[in-house]
Parts: structure tokens; C-alpha cells; sequence
């Protein structure tokens, strides 16, 4: 018998109030959270979003909200994306980067259709994996081809010095395009994304082991599964729904969006790319740098990418602007922007509109009681502390943070 069973709504993770909870110092402290978080989260997917039930959402995306899918040669890669939404509007359009293993089908559907409804919206395929062709050899993909690759993508489409948000390895893109093409592109937005070298904190400090250990589990049994979902959505907490609801935007999107699969090869050679940037500090460097404005998202609660990595990419940056969304972990894309919740559009659209976003951007993160820092302001706050250096320690592809694709492979498996 499968774990997911017909949903009635129920609160989620009831109990005492908490505040926010400290990162695990040690593997144990890390592996007691994830298991906590994989237990709440079971339920809660029981409860409200199992996809065998009459109940499960669907998003209504329809041709209507993306389009048709479209490819274009550019260079050595035949691209496969979708272009949609407000093509009149005064901001200008904005490119999303998905994440190691990614593909089109790894957004938020509710967050697609509201960016759609205020500006241009692109969501592709990387060079190399799921639609998008690429004819050169793997060994040629790094972050900064990708990056390449990617100026010359948005120029063939013709959309101008477009914005870039980014998602963990896409955010990785994002940053690399400023630092390599600074006038290629407008504003830069990422969410748990880094710099590489030592930014690179999740991948290398001992307490990330169980995190590497869940992600890198490729297992489809109900448990590898709940254990992936933990490493994303932080449901250790005990006074939100926040990360459930998270969990079942992911999981409707992915059921609403067209499929869309990443190769094991694509995947592998993907993680090379992404273990050499986590392996060099020439970005981190270069970023210093940096010209176009910034704005760094991250959940408080993230373990699949330190806070601490966002707030020494924040410090490395010129004029950049730090939000830290409460009891957000790596999916909190997903988590703020599910029923009915837009949050996260208009953080992106805030930081697009003005050419002084940070007051609004600040009313914004006000708005749910996010960690708002920016470079006018006195002093940071004390969880701006700078951050210790990162523990040496094995660094391998096959073990990259930056996963998604296994968490897709099992929630098909999971529905099976």
C-alpha cells in the first residue's frame, strides 16, 4: 500500500509556537531535522495532495497561459522554451533558469501565470538537457557556456537586456552572465543560488552530509522520497503549513506543466559542471565587480543552501539587495506562491520596476516578515554575521545540492 492516501484538508504541524530554527551545527542535529521534516511532510501530502485522488489540482496552464513549445538554433543548441504572457507591458521580460536537473516542467505553475499577467515571461531548457539539443561535447558545458549560451539565446529571441531570475544552479547562471556579460542583460535575481569557491558552503561543511546523502538517493521507495522533499522544504518547523503547501504546488505544477525529462547523461554531465564551479573561485572573484543590480533571495531555512553562503554573496556584491524569506527552505519559490500567495512575483516585479527598488522590495519582505538587508543601510543585522569558512571536504557531481530531477523521478514513481 502506498503512503498517499485520499486527502481531506487538516491543519498541518500544529503544536507551540517556534521561532526560527538555528542550522544544525553537527550531521546528527542535520539528519534528526530531515527526518522530522520527512515525517510531517508525509502526512501532510496524505492529507492534501495525493495525486492518485479526485482532489489532487491541477493547474489550468493551457496554451493560453504558455503558449506552444518553440525551438531555436543557436550555435551548437537547438532550444526548446516557451515565450508568453504580457508582451506590452513597461517592465521588460524576464528569463527563468532552472536548476540542476531542471526543465520546464520544474516551475510553479501559480507564479508562471502571475508574472505572465505583468510581463513577458521565458522558461526554456538548458543547453543539453530535456528540449534543448546541444551538439557540442559534454565536456564543453561548464557554468560560463552555459551562461554563453544563454546571453546568445535571449539575444536570438531579440528580447533586449531581458532579466534574469535564476533557481539554485540557474541562479549559479544568472550571477556567472553579469559577471561574463554585464551588458547583455538587465537585473539579476537568484534563489539559492552561488558564487562557487567559497560560497559553495552546503557542498563541503560535515553537518550537509545527510542532505547529500537524501538528494543524492535516487531510490523511488516512499521514504528516499519524503527524504528529498525534506532537504527542500523545511517541515521541522511546528507552527506552519508553509512547507506542505510548498510540497503540493511542486507536485501539482509538476503533474500540469507538459512533460518535459532529463537523460541520466544530460544529469551527470550537468553535475560535472556544477562540482568545477563549486571547485573554483573566478566567479566569487569577478563578482566584486558585479555592475547590474542584484537581488538575492533565500529561505531562512534552507539546508540545501547555507543562508550564510546568501549573505557572503550579498557582502561580495556591489548595491545588492538580501531577502531571506521566514521559514522558507530551497522550494520556497514553490511555498510563496501557492494558493493565492504572490509574494514571490512581486518580489521579482518590485526589484524589476524601479531603478531604486529598495523601498519597494523592502515593503514586500515586510509584508511577510522576510530578513530585508540592502548596502544603504547602517549596519546588518546580527544574522548578517559573516560566515565561517566552509570545512574541506569531498566535493562530487553525483552528490551536488542542486537536485530536482531524482525528486521528479520519484513523485512519478510515487503516483504509479
Amino acid at each position: 500500500m502506498r503512503l498517499f492516501v485520499p486527502p481531506v484538508l487538516i491543519a498541518f504541524l500544529v503544536g507551540s509556537a517556534s521561532a526560527q530554527v538555528p542550522q544544525p551545527q553537527t550531521a546528527e542535529e542535520m539528519q534528526a531535522q530531515l527526518d522530522l521534516s520527512a515525517e510531517n511532510l508525509g502526512a501532510f501530502i496524505g492529507a492534501n495532495c495525493n495525486p492518485k485522488s479526485d482532489n489532487f489540482t491541477i493547474y489550468d496552464y493551457t496554451n493560453a497561459t504558455i503558449g506552444n513549445l518553440t525551438f531555436i538554433q543557436v550555435g551548437d543548441v537547438n532550444y526548446g522554451y516557451y515565450l508568453f504572457g504580457n508582451d506590452s507591458s513597461d517592465l521588460p521580460p524576464v528569463v527563468l533558469i532552472p536548476g540542476w536537473t531542471g526543465t520546464i516542467q520544474n516551475w510553479p505553475v501559480p507564479l508562471l501565470q502571475q508574472l505572465a499577467a505583468t510581463r513577458q515571461v521565458l522558461i526554456f531548457d538548458n543547453r543539453g538537457i530535456g528540449y534543448s539539443i546541444d551538439s557540442a561535447p559534454a565536456s564543453e558545458l561548464t557554468m560560463e557556456t552555459m551562461a554563453s549560451s544563454t546571453v546568445d539565446f535571449i539575444a536570438a529571441l531579440k528580447l533586449g537586456k531581458a532579466d534574469i531570475f535564476g533557481w539554485s544552479m540557474g541562479g549559479e547562471i544568472a550571477l556567472t552572465m553579469a559577471v561574463l556579460f554585464p551588458d547583455k542583460v538587465g537585473k539579476i535575481m537568484t534563489i539559492g543560488g552561488d558564487l562557487g569557491g567559497p560560497t559553495d558552503i552546503s557542498e563541503n561543511a560535515p553537518q550537509y552530509v545527510p542532505v547529500l546523502n537524501a538528494l543524492s538517493n535516487s531510490s523511488a521507495s516512499d521514504e528516499a522520497f519524503l527524504m528529498r522533499l525534506a532537504a527542500l522544504f523545511p517541515a521541522w518547523l511546528n507552527d506552519t503549513d508553509l512547507p506542505g503547501i510548498g510540497v503540493c504546488n511542486l507536485m501539482s505544477s509538476f503533474y500540469s506543466l507538459p512533460f518535459d525529462a532529463a537523460s541520466g547523461q544530460a544529469i551527470k554531465n550537468q553535475g560535472v559542471a556544477e562540482s568545477a564551479f563549486g571547485n573554483s573561485s573566478a566567479i566569487y572573484d569577478r563578482a566584486a565587480n558585479i555592475t547590474n543590480p542584484v537581488l538575492i533571495i533565500n529561505g531562512e531555512e534552507d539546508v540545501s543552501m547555507a543562508p550564510e553562503a546568501a549573505v557572503m554573496i550579498f557582502n561580495q556584491i556591489p548595491g545588492s539587495i538580501l531577502v531571506e524569506l521566514p521559514e522558507g527552505g530551497h522550494g520556497s519559490l514553490f511555498s510563496y506562491s501557492a494558493n493565492g500567495d504572490d509574494t514571490f512575483a512581486k518580489l521579482l516585479n518590485a526589484f524589476s520596476a524601479s531603478d531604486d527598488p529598495n523601498d519597494a522590495v523592502a515593503e514586500v519582505a515586510g509584508s511577510v516578515g522576510a530578513i530585508y538587508q540592502d548596502k544603504k543601510s547602517a549596519s546588518p543585522s546580527p544574522s548578517m554575521s559573516p560566515s565561517p569558512a566552509p570545512v574541506p571536504g569531498p566535493s562530487s557531481s553525483a552528490t551536488s545540492l542542486k537536485a530536482l530531477g531524482t525528486l521528479v523521478a520519484a513523485i512519478v514513481a510515487a503516483a504509479c
